[in-house]
């Protein structure tokens, strides 16, 4: 089935990725493997978003992908467009925790053997778990060099440890956001001045009273 792609948002992931304005001045995200009809396209694509941590999403009848890299705030949301009450959780559950990320890849540093990239942590949040060292297995089959695949695992991480979400329903003028859209946040019963939030989810429903609110999920920004 045919289906629109967003070619502004694509072009402008590509160019995120193409940056080289890393720690090391090497590109930012590569994609480089391959994949076969064996595999179902869900899993295929999957699979290459882990190459760029990305998101890809379909609204408003186009295909729209970003990368994990910050922007600017596309809109600050004040009290007053709330057409509701927030729900927020401060943390998720033990088992979804971790403070370290090891994984694999495969490219020209291993002769292109599946091999493990160095393990990522971080000292701040081992202390915080009380020096018990929680790991996740990140494997990274679209990335083919360790300098890229330390990026990727120490972005897993920093996001994991970010685990401030909220969920609330706002009026229209909420509605030029979308899903990878980073937002500020004013709240004072919650003390938050220009907090940012990155946006999850972005359904749209009708009230019983007929109008029209985005019930939106945000995660808190590392």
């Amino acid at each position: 089935k045919y289906c629109n792609v967003d070619d502004v948002k694509v072009c402008a992931a590509a160019n995120v990725c193409d940056r080289t304005d890393t720690p090391a001045s090497s590109t930012r995200y590569t994609s480089n493997g391959a994949f076969t009809t064996a595999s179902t396209p869900y899993d295929n694509l999957s699979n290459i978003l882990t190459s760029m941590v990305g998101l890809l999403w379909y609204a408003q009848g186009e295909w729209r992908m970003k990368p994990a890299y910050w922007t600017e705030p596309a809109l600050t949301l004040e009290e007053n467009d709330l057409r509701g009450s927030i729900t927020v959780n401060t943390r998720h559950s033990r088992r979804d925790n971790y403070n370290t990320v090891k994984g694999t890849f495969r490219g020209s540093e291993s002769n292109w053997q599946v091999t493990d990239y160095p393990e990522v942590t971080n000292s701040a949040f081992l202390s915080a778990d009380n020096n018990q060292e929680s790991s996740i297995d990140l494997t990274l089959p679209f990335t083919d060099n360790s300098v890229e695949a330390r990026r990727i695992a120490n972005v897993s991480l920093e996001r994991n440890r970010q685990q401030l979400t909220l969920t609330a329903s706002f009026g229209m003028r909420a509605f030029q956001l979308q899903v990878g859209d980073n937002v500020q946040i004013n709240n004072t019963r919650f003390g938050w001045t220009d907090q940012e939030f990155d946006i999850t989810t972005w359904p749209l429903c009708l009230t019983d009273q007929w109008q029209l609110t985005g019930p939106t999920t945000l995660q808190e920004l590392p």
